[in-house]
């Protein structure tokens, strides 16, 4: 079971090359990320909107 699942808009899942906003928007997702998981949270991330993501399966949405 994940612990935290971090929710985004679709079109910022990856990172795009050149478009600064989405970049920073990744960035920060692996800041955040990185400092969970070295607290031993586990962390997943999808689209706010994803059909396939089984929702009863995490702890916690942020």
């Amino acid at each position: 079971m994940t612990d935290i699942t971090l929710l985004t808009c679709k079109s910022y899942l990856f990172p795009q090359p050149g478009n600064a906003y989405v970049e920073n928007i990744f960035k920060e997702y692996h800041l955040l990320k990185t400092a969970l998981e070295k607290k031993g949270i586990k962390v997943e991330r999808t689209n706010w909107d994803n059909p396939d993501y089984d929702f009863s399966k995490t702890k916690a949405v942020v």
